[in-house]
């Protein structure tokens, strides 16, 4: 019984202490500063876990991908993605430095998702990133189109991402010539 209340009164206290912190608005939120790296980890592992555990309500996409237009999963990752995430050869827009967290460099990290993780990724977004919900605007099938397109990024070198912008248009973004299309055009 004492084992009980002592651990109903450390709940309490912790409890307590997080209302401390939310109400006197001690815990700082500037994007100028980074997380601890105690949240970094918190945030992380949440997010991989809570995806993976949704996506296989979307793993049915999984089969659609393999069909997904290349073409215009190139040119919709253009004009919504690689403005944060960059790509092969091409860096983000500048005024995404000051994001937090920093949207991932996706030709390096997109091994790390499988088809259906980046779909789910795409079509609701993530809570508290930048990164919206396409699902609210675009079809499943241009998210799988994207989706494809992303999962494809990793075996892709900067020379073979230039010919596809020469090939298929290299467009600006829905941020205008702000950072990656410009950029990218200097690289050739």
């Amino acid at each position: 019984m004492r084992y009980a209340i002592g651990f109903f009164a450390a709940i309490a206290l912790f409890a307590m202490a997080g209302l401390i912190v939310i109400y006197t608005g001690a815990y700082n939120v500037a994007a100028t500063e980074p997380h601890a790296k105690i949240s970094r980890w918190a945030l992380d592992t949440t997010f991989h876990n809570s995806v993976s555990a949704r996506s296989d309500d979307e793993a049915a996409q999984l089969e659609l991908i393999e069909a997904a237009d290349l073409r215009t999963g190139f040119q919709e990752f253009q004009e919504y993605c690689v403005h944060c995430h960059g790509a092969p050869g091409v860096e983000p827009a500048g005024w995404v430095s000051g994001m937090t967290p920093h949207p991932p460099e996706l030709s390096r990290v997109a091994d790390e998702w499988s088809p259906d993780e980046i779909f789910w990724i795409v079509k609701h977004g993530v809570k508290m990133s930048g990164m919206p919900p396409f699902g609210d605007t675009e079809s499943d099938e241009a998210i799988r189109n994207i989706a494809a397109f992303v999962n494809r990024l990793d075996d892709m070198t900067p020379q073979q991402y230039r010919r596809l912008q020469q090939r298929w248009g290299g467009g600006e973004g829905h941020h205008g010539g702000s950072g990656s299309h410009s950029q990218a055009q200097d690289a050739q």
